[in-house]
C-alpha cells in the first residue's frame, strides 16, 4: 500500500507543477506580448523559459520520487497543464 500512496501522491505534485507550468506559460507570454522583443530575442526567452522550467520539473521530480520518470508523472504534468488551460478559458483568465 506504501507504494500506491506515494505514486498517488507524486501524480498530485507532477499534476500541481503541471497547473504551475500553465500559470508561468501565461504569465510569459503577457510579457511578450507587452515587451514585443525581436525574433532573436524570443527564441533566446523561450530556451531560457524551457531550460528553466525543466530544470525545476528535474528538481522536483527528484524530491516526489528520487527522480524516477514514469509514463503516469509525464501524463499527470500534461493533464495539470490541460486543466489550467481550460479552467482559465472558463474563468477567462488570459488570452485564449
Amino acid at each position: 500500500m506504501g507504494l500506491l500512496l506515494e505514486q498517488v501522491t507524486t501524480f498530485l505534485i507532477m499534476f500541481g507543477f503541471g497547473i504551475f507550468l500553465g500559470i508561468l506559460f501565461d504569465l510569459y507570454r503577457r510579457v511578450i506580448r507587452k515587451l514585443r522583443p525581436g525574433k532573436t530575442w524570443i527564441s533566446l526567452a523561450d530556451l531560457l523559459f524551457t531550460l528553466l522550467t525543466g530544470l525545476a520539473g528535474f528538481a522536483l521530480l527528484i524530491f516526489a520520487n528520487w527522480g524516477e520518470l514514469r509514463f503516469y508523472i509525464l501524463l499527470s504534468i500534461l493533464l495539470g497543464f490541460v486543466f489550467y488551460y481550460y479552467l482559465s478559458k472558463l474563468i477567462k483568465i488570459g488570452n485564449h
